[in-house]
């Protein structure tokens, strides 16, 4: 009857936890033709388990003809697995006593949304008296292929004799990797005597949903575009901070490998700034890449040895006609700084006592020792290898050919390195693009990383979705900085106790240092060990304090070239030898207690720590040595029961020696050779997630709020005017630059790195020696950190 004759059509915007909508009706009604509008707002949020929202309704028109009044809503739905949900939803009227209660019920038999069956019920009361009808529906749902929905739908009003059945169709679609943006429906309605009584035609936009009705069609037509300007950081600041952080390119180029749409990779490494280990895990999640059939296309202009050993593997290199390679093998080299120590004034004692631990060499040698030299040779070799081997497969060459490349020549202008076959093109950037098309016969759609299925679609499943938390342990081990061991150790502790995440993944990128700070990080892992499996990844350096952080994890994945190992620990002692002299200081003190002086120190101007103003005794030397030992001998019964190794073998693998990760997984400190990407594979079979299941990887770590570049300090504006009227402003400058206040390079060098470890490491390892005088340290000798020979950092 009059249903027949409406009019009824409706518009909708939702926003993240945000929603507004109105449906306007018209009607010939007994006493005529009427219209109204029906408006409504809500606010929602919640998981994948759990969601609320609260909602206020109002109408606009012929309220009283239809019989609408305001009212609040309430809702609530509940999915507690993959097969159920359940949802309530209660209005409650502003102008009267009538509320109305709807439950609903949801069903996947086979776990996703292949076939939903669903019903609903409505209670309602006026007055304060229910209504005795009740009205239903039932139906089932049908999506097969994703994106194409067939959906039939019974429903029983007995308020009006409502009674009648829908079944239609609903589809996403779009158009190339803008697919599943929009969605189309048509829905019949048919009354109880299988009469059409009416249609509804429906269009969302702006939501996607996977389609893949038109999958074949659109299989392999895209190129992910992707600029690798600077260093990817593990994390960005909270604002202004637009880079792409390290696992986000790692994600990309695993969307490029899983989706079909996607027929290889345009990368442009101009500018690039990754470090060794960096280069080997983007390289390896190209030749995954590649295994798949698909094809990658490099830009380079100006490079060294890590960007040339990422770019190695691609089907095609293009080479900007004036750039310029630099191959010139690898370096790791010492500054000693003994006489510079002496002439300034600075007594400097080394107190070590195992044959590697050569942290403090720099400060008190003047050559490298014959231990230092040994495991230093071994490390450079491994990278030779590594980078001989890539580079010989990737370009197809034998490796006498690299050899050649790399002792010989060296230096490469565009044309030579054609001649040479480094690369196959010169070009420019933007002529990338007929490169692609020549060498796939055809044109192709370059596409962005959003764009890519796997960040593309958002989770369509019930119930709690696994979590993997991936956590960053960066920089030196310390307490408030570095590695910020105290805002880490709760953030793990949080982790520990949350039921949703199911494993954990430590990142570690770190040379070490204090061992309270690694032990106090060290021990939420051994408790989290516990309740769920913990796998850390080692990055470019993973050793002395951060092995300790390492060695409590069900599994150790390190790279091949990654530093590690470097058990021991080792201290000792900065002194005023003559500094306070030189500029005119003097001091005195009174004491009570036969040490208490031990700490007096003298403060010269400008200078960033305070140094003490003698010596240590024998008996003091003896007892710190005494600690340092006891320490060592923890540290390695530590290793021992953590990798279940005997004693003797963490032994004879200790002494503070540092190892690559290839020799590493030979003597048992580590357990695999993979990147950061493989660590969180491992950690999903760990914790029993299926393949096939979705799982979501969340990351955690100290980061700043804002990121922003602040002048870097002028070495000698400080001293503009002391230089006149003292003879010790040379010896103060020095000192200055030697305790760390001005560094060049300093602000360039950590954000090379996210701020961690290229600022010059004899540098940082004295500012800690100072800070920490007296107190043994578990840090890296100095400079075995990446080092590209041809950049001199990176």
């Amino acid at each position: 009857g009059a249903l027949s004759d409406a009019s009824r059509w409706g518009t909708f915007l939702g926003l993240e936890g945000i929603g507004f909508g109105f449906v306007h009706n018209k009607a010939q009604l007994p006493e005529g033709e009427r219209s109204i509008t029906d408006y409504r707002i809500g606010l929602g949020g919640g998981t994948n388990m759990f969601t609320t929202g609260v909602g206020y309704a109002w109408s606009g028109g012929d309220t009283d003809s239809f019989g609408r009044e305001k009212f609040f809503q309430l809702g609530l739905t509940g999915r507690f697995n993959r097969y159920l949900s359940l949802g309530a939803n209660v209005n409650l009227s502003t102008e009267s006593g009538a509320h109305q209660e709807l439950f609903d019920l949801g069903v996947r038999p086979l776990g996703d949304d292949r076939l939903t069956v669903f019903g609903d019920i409505e209670i309602a009361y006026q007055d304060g008296d229910r209504i005795d009808t009740t009205p239903w529906s039932a139906g089932a749902m049908l999506e097969i292929p994703a994106g194409l929905k067939i959906v039939g739908r019974y429903f029983d009003d007995d308020a009006d004799g409502n009674r009648g059945f829908t079944v239609g169709l609903a589809y996403s679609f779009g158009a190339g990797f803008n697919q599943g943006v929009a969605r189309g429906s048509w829905m019949p309605r048919f009354d109880d005597d299988s009469e059409l009584a009416l249609t509804n035609w429906g269009v969302r936009m702006g939501f996607p949903e996977r389609s893949n009705l038109l999958n074949p069609l659109l299989e392999g037509s895209g190129y992910l575009d992707m600029h690798l300007k600077g260093s990817p950081p593990y994390r960005r600041y909270r604002f202004l901070d637009s880079r792409r952080t390290f696992r986000e390119v790692l994600t990309a180029l695993e969307g490029a490998r899983t989706d079909d749409r996607v027929a290889g990779v345009a990368l442009n490494l101009s500018g690039a700034r990754l470090s060794r280990g960096q280069a080997w895990e983007i390289r390896q999640r190209l030749e995954e890449l590649q295994a798949t059939g698909k094809k990658v296309v490099v830009f380079v202009d100006e490079f060294g040895m890590s960007t040339y050993y990422v770019a190695s593997a691609a089907d095609h290199i293009v080479m900007d006609p004036e750039g310029l390679a630099l191959l010139p093998g690898y370096v790791l080299g010492r500054t000693y700084v003994a006489n510079m120590a002496e002439k300034l004034g600075l007594g400097i004692e080394e107190w070590r006592f195992l044959k590697y631990k050569s942290a403090m060499e720099s400060l008190v040698r003047h050559e490298m020792s014959e231990a230092d030299r040994e495991q230093r040779q071994a490390l450079v070799d491994q990278y030779y290898a590594t980078m001989r081997e890539g580079l010989a497969a990737g370009r197809g060459v034998s490796e006498d050919t690299v050899d050649r490349w790399l002792n010989e020549d060296v230096m490469f202008i565009a044309q030579r390195a054609l001649d040479e076959n480094l690369v196959d093109e010169l070009g420019r950037w933007d002529e990338l693009k007929d490169a692609v098309k020549k060498l796939e016969d055809r044109k192709v759609q370059f596409v962005q990383a959003g764009q890519l299925a796997n960040v593309w679609y958002p989770s369509k499943q019930w119930g709690e979705i696994p979590e993997i938390a991936v956590v960053y342990a960066i920089g030196a081990c310390a307490m408030d900085d570095g590695i910020e061991a105290r805002e880490l150790e709760k953030i793990l502790r949080r982790l520990r106790g949350d039921r949703g995440v199911k494993a954990v993944v430590l990142r570690v990128d770190s040379p070490g240092g204090s061992p309270v700070a690694s032990d106090v990080v060290a021990s939420q892992l051994r408790r989290i060990m516990e309740k769920k499996p913990v796998v850390v990844s080692q990055g470019d350096v993973a050793a002395s304090g951060g092995y300790w952080l390492s060695m409590c994890s069900n599994v150790i994945v390190a790279q091949p070239t990654t530093i590690t190992g470097s058990i021991g620990v080792i201290s000792g002692w900065v002194w005023d030898k003559g500094i306070g002299e030189k500029v005119g200081m003097e001091g005195d003190f009174v004491e009570a207690g036969e040490h208490a002086d031990l700490f007096y120190a003298l403060k010269p101007p400008l200078l960033p720590v305070a140094i003490p103003h003698r010596a240590v005794t024998d008996e003091e030397r003896e007892q710190a040595l005494d600690g340092m030992k006891s320490m060592y001998a923890g540290f390695v019964k530590a290793v021992a029961k953590n990798r279940k190794m005997s004693e003797e073998k963490v032994e004879a693998l200790a002494q503070g020696r540092v190892w690559t990760g290839i020799e590493a997984k030979s003597n048992g400190l580590v357990d695999r050779i993979g990147g950061l990407h493989d660590a969180v594979m491992i950690a999903r079979e760990l914790a029993g997630i299926s393949p096939g299941d979705e799982a979501e990887v969340r990351e955690y770590g100290p980061k700043g709020l804002v990121r922003w570049k602040l002048p870097t300090p002028s070495l000698s504006a400080p001293f503009a005017s002391i230089g006149s009227i003292s003879n010790g402003a040379t010896e103060i400058l020095l000192a200055r630059w030697l305790l760390g206040a001005d560094s060049a390079g300093r602000e360039e060098a950590a954000e090379a790195t996210d701020g961690t470890y290229l600022d010059d490491y004899n540098l940082l390892y004295l500012r800690r020696l100072v800070q920490n005088n007296g107190r043994a340290q578990c840090m890296l000798p100095p400079d075995a950190i990446p080092q590209d020979g041809s950049r001199g950092g990176r």
